[in-house]
């Protein structure tokens, strides 16, 4: 079996922790598909589960506002607890 060594290259800006306010969230479903939507929790739950009516866009947009997406790495500690799973052996080494 041929083992080659993968990189792993972190990049962070300057100011930290990545982090999306609901306002950021919403202006970036703008800027993708010209949508003027009030930002709100309760919208944007509704536009996760495909429940607002976008015109055919609720797939597409379903995407873009996934949970997983906005789980961003917003505090030290998770962004420590992602580097230290990256580089566990276990993780490195898995196929």
């Amino acid at each position: 079996m041929l083992t080659k060594p993968v990189y792993i290259v972190h990049c962070i800006d300057t100011e930290g922790p990545l982090h999306e306010s609901i306002d950021a969230t919403f202006e970036r479903l703008h800027e993708i598909f010209q949508l003027d939507l009030k930002p709100s929790v309760e919208m944007l739950r509704r536009l996760q589960t495909g429940t607002e009516d976008l015109g055919g866009l609720e797939a597409a947009v379903q995407r873009v506002v996934d949970p997983h997406l906005l789980a961003y790495n917003d505090t030290w500690d998770k962004v420590d607890a992602m580097l230290a799973e990256v580089m566990s052996e276990s993780y490195r080494t898995h196929m």
